[in-house]
């Protein structure tokens, strides 16, 4: 009899969880859309919750909110002139998102200023590595995700030796909505290129200072490189 008891109070335990574990009611919404931008729109788009539907209020601003939202997030996705049309129909919301073309990028320019502007085989090669490492060029698709990536990306390779100052000084990526092409600008400041000094050893207590310099495989002057820092550590 206890067992039973047992295993009935476990079985109403476990209907109640799973009733709150079932997800809220909703206004259904259909989704028209290519297949990659109504993943992101259902995502960042939740459906009206069910009581919507019989308040007319809550029901206008959540459409008013899906027109205005709905091509903000296909331009970050590339699709800078989406036509969006919500309507009500009887048991559900139906969202028509027309995209446009796709945009994608139709050149790169890169200035390049500070020590790396001038002349020399080493800042040529250095140049070329840099815009051959560009990660958004000429006909790729133009992603905002993409196009932050790319510019950090940029600025990581520029600081990893030698520049360890350097910065993007500007960035533009003009858009022409209506040949969905993408025109990108970027300027570059490595500022002065950086070496290695000599080395100073300080707060030990129970080892020598030259005991630890000796340790440093340093040369004062050899060029700044990041990964020789953290190997060091």
């Amino acid at each position: 009899m206890k067992a039973r008891a047992a295993l009935a109070v476990v079985a109403i335990l476990g209907a109640g969880w799973a009733a709150a574990e079932e997800a809220p009611a909703v206004v259904p919404v259909a989704w028209e859309a290519p297949e990659e931008l109504r993943a992101i729109l259902q995502k960042h788009l939740p459906p009206p919750p069910a009581e919507a539907a019989e308040d007319r209020g809550a029901m206008r601003r959540w459409m008013r909110d899906v027109r205005r939202r709905a091509p903000e997030i296909a331009a970050a996705e590339g699709w800078f002139s989406a036509k969006v049309e919500v309507a009500q129909e009887e048991k559900r919301l139906r969202v028509v998102l027309t995209p446009g073309e796709r945009a994608t990028v139709a050149s790169v320019k890169i200035e390049f200023r500070g020590d790396l502007a001038g002349e020399g085989a080493f800042r040529e090669a250095r140049r070329l590595s840099l815009e051959r490492e560009w990660r958004l060029p000429a006909g790729a698709t133009f992603r905002q995700a993409a196009w932050d990536e790319a510019k950090a990306r940029l600025v990581e390779a520029l600081t990893a030796d030698d520049y360890a100052t350097g910065e993007l000084l500007a960035s533009e990526a003009r858009v022409d909505a209506a040949s969905a092409r993408v025109r990108i600008r970027l300027v570059v400041d490595s500022g002065p290129a950086f070496s290695l000094g000599a080395v100073t050893v300080s707060g030990l207590s129970r080892y020598s200072p030259k005991l630890v310099e000796r340790m440093l495989d340093i040369d004062p002057g050899e060029p700044y490189r990041s990964e020789r820092l953290l190997d060091l550590q």
